[in-house]
């Protein structure tokens, strides 16, 4: 990713340029020709790599800062499940391990207590028998996944709850879903 960074925006280190999906794919950014090549060459490395993404959505905004210790969001246990039936259908003998977007350390702790509270205090927390049942934090300015993931949520999240299908953005979220990982489930 690095040296993908380096030849569009000629950066000599990695942390100089942090990928964010509405710099990227906003309505107006998303009508640069040299951005739409970016994210051509994005999910090419994507591809070439193997990575496989998962994605939910949510209307509205996560007030993570206001979580309870005892409540994990539906946005995550959504993630969650996806995880592990990917990890059961395509890597049983191994576990999924979950990284997160760092914000500050309040709420990664309140993330984490959460997290932990419903991988093993839950019922359906405590079905999930593939997937490492603690979170992991990352700060993104310096961690690629991060950036990539930033990258493909802004994609999804505007193609389903901002402006809707629209030109270029449609034509990417086509190509990240082709190798998403999706599974139908009545509750999600």
């Amino acid at each position: 990713l690095f040296k993908l960074k380096k030849h569009f925006w000629k950066i000599q280190e990695p942390a100089q340029l942090e990928l964010k999906g509405r710099l990227l794919l906003s309505e107006r950014a998303i009508e640069l020709p040299k951005n739409r090549e970016f994210m051509r060459q994005l999910i090419a490395l994507l591809k070439e790599y193997g990575v496989v993404p998962f994605a939910v959505v949510q209307d509205g905004s996560l007030p993570l800062a206001t979580l309870k210790g005892d409540h994990l969001p539906t946005l995550y246990r959504a993630v969650l499940r996806r995880v592990d039936r990917y990890m059961i259908e395509k890597h049983p003998k191994y576990h999924g391990n979950l990284f997160f977007d760092g914000i500050d350390h309040q709420t990664n702790q309140k993330v984490a207590v959460s997290f932990t509270n419903y991988m093993f205090r839950h019922h359906a927390g405590s079905q999930l028998q593939h997937v490492v049942p603690v979170p992991n934090f990352s700060d993104s300015v310096v961690t690629p996944g991060i950036q990539v993931a930033d990258v493909l949520a802004y994609c999804v999240n505007e193609r389903y709850v901002g402006y809707g299908k629209r030109g270029h953005l449609e034509d990417f979220f086509l190509q990240f879903r082709a190798f998403a990982y999706t599974y139908e489930n009545p509750d999600e």
